[in-house]
């Protein structure tokens, strides 16, 4: 029986050592483009979710504050103390037969902290501190985190403006804002101690 053989060629034998060196070359530089796209792809997560975390903290530092000075009726000049900013006011009893409540801020310019406690002004005992935001980085000289506004011809009552820088993984985020005293229409001309200084400035 007759059988027919096909002739070998140079190339039956393989890849040579340049083509599989070509071919190595190619797959590194494809992988090296994935993990880059990979780290750029992380790094911009991380900082957007670092730029979510710092704006949430200062929304809420914001709620809170705007709700607490909508009954306050009197406040101190905020003033630099032990390392730390403090802002206090006092505010009207929400319903009837309860005590006038004093409320004092604590921006800790050491931990980056911004806090708050309040308390009686009958019986002087103080809750925990409560903290609103921890990634808070103020220049403790040059960017006071809080600044009473007296009333003026614009204004019959006093506000506050509260600047806050934070900063997350390297991200830095801006938030300020103006909230306004509602009942500091008949309110004291304000010091640094004009109201709620029983409990001094730890």
């Amino acid at each position: 029986m007759l059988t027919l053989e096909t002739p070998r060629t140079e190339h039956d034998g393989g890849f040579s050592l340049v083509e599989i060196t070509v071919a190595m070359a190619v797959f590194a530089v494809v992988l090296l483009v994935f993990v880059d796209a990979v780290r750029v792809m992380t790094t911009s997560l991380m900082r957007v979710s670092a730029a979510t975390t710092s704006a949430t903290q200062t929304r809420a530092a914001a709620d809170v504050l705007g709700r607490q000075l909508g009954y306050a009726s009197a406040a101190n000049l905020p003033v630099a103390a032990n390392g730390n900013w403090y802002f206090e006011f006092e505010s009207d009893a929400v319903k009837a037969g309860a005590d006038r409540q004093c409320t004092q801020w604590r921006y800790q310019t050491s931990s980056g902290l911004l806090q708050y406690r309040t308390w009686s002004v009958v019986t002087l005992v103080s809750s925990s501190w409560t903290t609103v935001a921890k990634s808070v980085v103020n220049d403790p000289v040059t960017q006071q985190p809080f600044t009473l506004l007296g009333s003026d011809a614009g204004f019959s009552v006093m506000r506050v403006a509260v600047n806050l820088q934070l900063r997350n993984a390297g991200v830095l985020v801006q938030s300020q804002g103006q909230y306004t005293m509602r009942n500091s229409l008949d309110a004291a001309v304000p010091t640094a101690s004009t109201v709620c200084t029983q409990l001094g400035r730890p």
